[in-house]
């Protein structure tokens, strides 16, 4: 991915096989970023969500 924005700027294609690549490449990264987030912040909650059954539990029941 990071090869394409190092490289000199070069007219491509807009319709062209490697802008497509480029394209799907980050994207992909994208969404890849956006799924490890949304799973960090469920587990977060999950975490949260515990830790106040833990600290609000009455002892011995």
């Amino acid at each position: 991915m990071r090869k394409e924005f190092l490289k000199p700027k070069e007219m491509i294609h807009p319709n062209s096989r490697k802008s497509i690549a480029i394209t799907k490449k980050a994207k992909k990264i994208s969404n890849r970023q956006k799924a490890e987030m949304s799973c960090l912040i469920k587990q977060n909650s999950i975490g949260e969500k515990i830790s106040w059954i833990r600290n609000n539990m009455i002892p011995g029941v």
